[in-house]
């Protein structure tokens, strides 16, 4: 995965940024059993990065999955002509 993020944050407040973003996304990221690395280049030249390997006690007690912690509802769409003239605001949130 590769994660591009452009702002109009000033040179110093990008290397502050850059640096909480990346203490966010190591803890983020040190719960699940994977091994990643995230580098961060800032338009001033400098850069942090992280590594991190999961070991054999990371993955013992992590979930099975990311995805068993999301739940997905699906509804069905309903064409307005199948609602006898019913108005579909409210059964379906921005229509």
């Amino acid at each position: 995965m590769e994660i591009s993020f452009v702002s109009s944050l000033t040179a110093e407040d990008e290397t502050r940024f850059a640096a909480a973003f990346m203490t966010a996304m190591s803890e983020l990221l040190d719960a699940l059993p994977i091994a990643y690395v995230i580098r961060i280049k800032t338009a001033s030249g400098s850069s942090v990065h992280r590594a991190h390997t999961p070991d054999e006690a990371d993955e013992a007690a992590a979930p099975p999955s990311l995805a068993s912690r999301f739940t997905t509802t699906v509804r069905p769409f309903v064409p307005q002509s199948d609602l006898g003239g019913q108005k579909l605001h409210g059964a379906y949130p921005g229509l």
